[in-house]
C-alpha cells in the first residue's frame, strides 16, 4: 500500500493515510549490459492509478473524499536479470495532484520488485 502523513508542523500529525492502489504502468526498458549471467537495464514510463480502498485517520476533513481516486504518475528505474531471477528498483512521482480541493500535494513512492522469469 500507499500512504503518508499530514502534518501542521515536524511534531503534530493531524492526519494519517494509507490506500491501495491498482495501478497500470506502461513501462519501455533498453538493456545497458548483456551478460552470460547478468543483465542491467533501465525502464521508465507512464503509470495509471486507480485508488480501490483507502484508510483515512484524522479529522474530518481529512476524509477519503478530500483525495482524489484516479491519478496519474511517471515510473523510471533501473533493474538486474541474474540467471532466471528480476530485480528491479523504480521511482514513481505523481503528475497531478493528489488532493480534490486546491490543496497541494503529488504522490511520490519507492518499489523494489523481485520475480522469476518465466519465458
Amino acid at each position: 500500500g500507499k500512504g503518508g502523513d499530514v502534518t501542521s508542523d515536524v511534531s503534530n500529525t493531524i492526519s494519517s493515510f494509507n490506500y491501495k492502489t491498482f495501478d497500470v504502468p506502461i513501462l519501455l526498458g533498453a538493456k545497458v549490459i548483456k551478460g552470460n549471467l547478468l543483465d542491467l537495464y533501465v525502464l521508465g514510463g507512464p503509470v495509471f492509478s486507480n485508488i480501490t480502498k483507502d484508510d483515512v485517520s484524522g479529522g474530518v476533513i481529512f476524509d477519503e473524499s478530500y483525495y482524489t481516486k484516479h491519478y496519474m504518475g511517471i515510473q523510471y528505474g533501473v533493474g538486474i536479470d541474474i540467471l532466471f531471477f528480476t530485480i528491479d528498483a523504480r521511482m514513481e512521482n505523481g503528475l497531478g495532484e493528489f488532493y480534490q480541493n486546491g490543496n497541494s500535494a503529488k504522490n511520490n513512492a519507492f518499489m523494489l520488485s523481485v520475480g522469476i522469469k518465466i519465458l
